[in-house]
């Protein structure tokens, strides 16, 4: 996966092969030409392609993220620069992005058709756990999944506990796969937002609530109504927290009752815990 390796296969690049060798060349410089280097990177599957008579479908999972680049001196403005490839007539890009709001805005600035990608309905839950192998309670592991396909895997895989064991062990023991998953959005999110301290508060005090008004927010943080609706809006954002009827809410329920009971996340040594929570389950999400 290195570029030395590509450069062994220059030969069999043909005129593709001219790109990397570009970049090598401005890797070995003390000041590369970080422009060039993103244009040589862009322009490979086009020239490729072109040179075989064959078309590419490039898949780029979390798209969103590309805009770091901008930080670079040279750069800037990324999005100005790849606009100039995605209309190349052999290559076309599928680009995914869990940070919703972000990802349609670059489908906007691209003029890219966008789909959003919802979760499962009841009926599709059903059938996928099914497959998995439930054969019970298949009600249950949609309303404790909402729908989320990875979340009913993970339900699945240890449904044989019993499904709201299964979803709390998951969610809120250490080596759960869902409790994985949850403390990577809400970190990522709580850091894409910038002011990670004050707006864990927030989201801590909207998921033991379920839903808040903002006047009811402010009270909670020990701030002014102004600077409480900022920092939701930064929340809105990336995701974390929707606005409805003037109440704030988390968009997944799943997250929020993480966020909720992360007091009591372990191993679950003590199985009195572990029943506790099953049985206030029904309660709280």
């Amino acid at each position: 996966m290195d570029i030395d390796y590509l450069l062994s296969l220059k030969k069999n690049l043909g005129k593709a092969g001219e790109n990397v060798e570009k970049i090598h060349n401005e890797l070995q410089k003390i000041k590369p030409n970080q422009r060039l280097i993103l244009e040589q990177a862009f322009g490979f599957a086009e020239v490729f392609g072109e040179e075989r008579k064959k078309k590419f479908v490039i898949c780029l999972d979390e798209f969103w993220k590309i805009k770091d680049m901008d930080n670079f001196e040279q750069i800037k403005d990324v999005m100005f620069l790849f606009k100039n490839f995605v209309s190349q007539k052999n290559v076309s890009y599928v680009l995914t992005g869990s940070a919703i709001k972000l990802t349609k805005e670059i489908a906007k600035e691209l003029d890219l058709r966008c789909e959003d990608v919802t979760p499962l309905d009841r009926d599709e839950c059903k059938e996928l756990a099914k497959k998995l192998g439930a054969k019970e309670d298949l009600e249950k592991i949609y309303r404790y999944s909402n729908g989320i396909p990875y979340y009913v895997i993970c339900i699945c895989k240890r449904v044989k506990e019993g499904v709201e064991k299964a979803f709390v062990s998951d969610l809120l023991s250490s080596y759960g796969s869902i409790n994985s998953a949850c403390s990577f959005i809400l970190n990522d999110s709580l850091n894409r937002a910038r002011g990670k301290t004050l707006l864990r508060s927030i989201v801590k005090a909207i998921a033991e609530r379920k839903e808040m008004r903002l006047n009811e927010i402010s009270r909670a943080v020990y701030r002014s109504s102004a600077v409480t609706n900022n920092l939701l809006s930064r929340l809105i954002d990336v995701d974390l927290i929707v606005k409805k009827d003037g109440r704030f809410s988390f968009s997944d329920p799943v997250l929020r009752y993480y966020v909720a009971n992360e007091l009591f996340e372990n191993d679950f040594v003590d199985k009195k815990i572990l029943d506790m929570l099953v049985k206030k389950l029904e309660d709280e999400l």
